[in-house]
């Protein structure tokens, strides 16, 4: 087809940069789609309700939970929407991240409304309640729980204690193979940061109110690390604390999703 020997380098040329490109490209929208199928654009409430869409309203604004469950109770939920004519479904969801779906219900197409959610027993589990308490010289810290919501800017402005666990890593742990009573020195590996957490600190963790004692544990820069044992949660993951109310609207150019996070009352 070329005669020309330059023409077809620049034919080889193309075809070996363009095959990568081709295939990273493919390679990730696979991975994409597996992540979630089908995607929605998830949005915090504020931004969902910048686009005039989201949740106003909840009540009680706070999780009942009974043992290592939800307590059977009901929400009474208000919302608004808009562009009503893209909108073909819309419902609100519950979901444990970590534990699952909760329930879900249809709520009418409309500019604003009002819903009552309840959640029923039978809820999946949540796993036990893990917390963290750091104890130095300079005082001591409240108690922390693994998965709680992250404090807004106003809540940690307001703390004005010398010491502050502000976050724990990860929030949640999945059921996974080192589940097994016979690997009895198994765990997951937690990192706790915080305000005036140091080297001369004591990170002290319970389970389900009983102390228990982190392996490996070191000081790594502003971070405390530890092994927390499998044996010690009982083999059984742990969720978040906190539920995600979310209102789903799909429309017909793109989903959107607006989420309020609701604190457990433990």
């Amino acid at each position: 087809m070329f005669r020309n020997p330059f023409v077809w380098l620049i034919v080889i040329a193309i075809a070996v940069i363009a095959g990568p490109m081709y295939c990273a490209g493919s390679e990730g929208d696979i991975l994409s789609d597996s992540e979630d199928a089908p995607a929605l654009a998830s949005l915090d409430t504020r931004e969902a309700m910048i686009s005039g869409t989201g949740i106003e309203g909840v009540s009680p604004d706070r999780v009942l939970i009974d043992g290592d469950r939800v307590a059977p109770q009901a929400f009474d939920v208000s919302y608004r929407m808009r562009d009503l004519k893209s909108i073909r479904d819309a419902w609100i969801q519950l979901d444990i991240p970590g534990a699952g779906e909760l329930t879900r219900v249809g709520v009418a197409v409309q500019d604003s409304g009002s819903v009552r959610v309840e959640v029923g027993s039978g809820s999946p589990s949540l796993g036990p309640t893990v917390r963290f308490r750091a104890s130095c010289a300079n005082g001591a810290s409240a108690w922390y729980t693994m998965g709680q919501a992250l404090a807004s800017s106003r809540e940690r402005s307001a703390d004005a204690g010398a010491v502050r666990i502000t976050n724990v890593s990860p929030p949640s742990i999945a059921r996974n193979a080192a589940m097994d009573p016979a690997r009895t020195g198994a765990g997951q590996r937690v990192v706790v940061t915080g305000k005036g957490v140091s080297a001369d600190c004591n990170v002290e963790a319970e389970v389900n109110g009983s102390r228990v004692e982190l392996a490996n544990t070191r000081f790594n820069g502003p971070r405390f690390e530890g092994l927390l044992l499998f044996r010690d949660l009982g083999y059984s993951p742990v969720a978040r604390r906190y539920l995600e109310m979310k209102l789903v609207v799909k429309r017909s150019d793109a989903p959107l999703v607006a989420m309020r996070k609701l604190p457990f009352i433990d």
